[in-house]
């Protein structure tokens, strides 16, 4: 990979489903989550972009060598797409239909388990 290159993912193909969700915290909100509809299962191959067309390049192997990663997706508020919901830095799980939802209990840990991974990301970053 060059320098003007950089390594994302091609959207290969979304299988739709219907009654999933996605779960995000949110401190800004009263139960301290968010809740979006999940779309489907999006499947994704690794893929070297140009860094100045933001399209594949030629040299690297065909999308049936490629490694692929298989995503929660969820509808883009801002450009109306699927999105893999995994990208957003407060993503926490995903429901299956008739999954309950959390309690204020569990929320809280996993709210008080991500502060800390945040912390502990944030240290790194600076050394």
């Amino acid at each position: 990979m060059t320098n003007n290159t950089f390594t994302g993912y091609e959207e290969l193909s979304l299988s739709p489903v219907n009654g999933w969700r996605v779960v995000y915290l949110d401190d800004s909100t009263e139960s301290g989550i968010w809740i979006d509809p999940m779309i489907g299962w999006l499947t994704q191959a690794m893929t070297i972009f140009s860094s100045t067309t933001y399209k594949p390049i030629d040299d690297q192997p065909t999308l049936t060598e490629r490694s692929r990663v298989i995503v929660p997706a969820t509808i883009s508020d801002d450009l109306g797409f699927a999105e893999d919901a995994t990208r957003v830095d407060t993503f926490w799980k995903v429901l299956a239909p008739g999954a309950p939802e959390s309690t204020a209990d569990e929320i809280a840990a996993e709210a008080k388990a991500f502060a800390e991974r945040k912390k502990l990301s944030d240290e790194l970053a600076a050394r």
